[in-house]
């Protein structure tokens, strides 16, 4: 009986120093080799991996997927506006008006009326009577000063010879963009996402602001004067590059990756191998200069 106890209690000890020991993070032992830097549009370029990690991330160098750009969330591009109006009953003239400011510090009366308009309407083309009149590309470049962009449709109600009723506009589509020198485009606001807010500095009347449904209209009113303001914008945001995961933990062993490029150009390719656990990540990068020819 003694006996069996003695194996038992050595056994606990045995379980226990080994759950004691540190299990060791180590870096990966991978590498990538291709035969050649030099490619043509739809080639097939094919990677020769060797050795293994617990992750491998693929960066290609594409707009999107530029490893130097995985930390960016500013670059300075070209702010531009659309959107699409409709104007109903256009009794009067400029009884819409387009305005942008860096410097609106409450989103009331007080703030409009506080705040340095500048008036950009002539930047944009405005429907006559038809729907759904687009915009034209409005350039935003001089309200890059800060982060408080803020977009506002001013109203101006009005009634009279020969029109009894006063106009009624419908904006949709307004979407706010950074686009880059390399053509590529960031989204900045959609009509849905700049978090219209109302305001009406002579009476009751307002602005309807239906965002789910994709539109903002205005209220049909004499001597009304309604705004409809956005959220403040950082008008040269970017969304940070990413890459593709070609291997994660348990997965086979990555022996080669086929990749091909629809574009020519200059290509930073990264392979990005780590291992990692909760506490800890070890990474190898493996990186190759690709040209690629039309």
């Amino acid at each position: 009986m003694m006996k069996r106890i003695r194996i038992i209690i050595c056994f606990a000890i045995l379980l226990g120093s080994i759950g004691c020991k540190k299990f060791t993070l180590t870096t990966p032992d991978f590498d990538v080799a291709i035969t050649t830097l030099n490619y043509k549009v739809g080639d097939t370029v094919t990677f020769n991996c060797s050795g293994n990690a617990d992750y491998v991330t693929f960066y290609s160098g594409e707009l999107g997927y530029n490893y130097d750009f995985i930390h960016r969330t500013e670059a300075n591009g070209e702010p531009q506006l659309k959107f699409m109006s409709f104007v109903q009953n256009p009794a009067t003239v400029d009884s819409l008006k387009l305005k942008a400011t860096n410097n609106l510090n409450s989103w009331d009366a007080e703030g409009i009326a506080n705040a340095s308009w500048t008036d950009i309407t002539n930047r944009a083309i405005l429907s006559t009577g038809k729907d759904s009149t687009p915009s034209g590309i409005i350039r935003l470049n001089d309200f890059m000063l800060n982060d408080s962009f803020v977009l506002a449709f001013r109203y101006s109600g009005f009634v009279g010879s020969p029109y009894p009723i006063a106009s009624r506009w419908t904006i949709r589509g307004v979407t706010i963009s950074n686009v880059l020198a390399d053509s590529s485009s960031y989204t900045l606001a959609t009509i849905g996402t700049c978090y219209w807010t109302g305001i009406s500095t002579c009476d009751t009347s307002n602005w309807y602001l239906n965002q789910q449904a994709n539109y903002i209209q205005t209220t049909r009113k004499a001597t009304s004067v309604q705004w409809a303001l956005t959220a403040p914008f950082k008008l040269n945001k970017v969304t940070p590059d990413v890459g593709v995961s070609i291997k994660t933990m348990g997965g086979a062993t990555l022996t080669t990756y086929n990749y091909s490029y629809s574009r020519a150009g200059t290509y930073k390719v990264v392979f990005l191998a780590f291992n990692a656990n909760s506490k800890e990540e070890k990474q190898v990068m493996r990186q190759f200069v690709i040209n690629v020819s039309p």
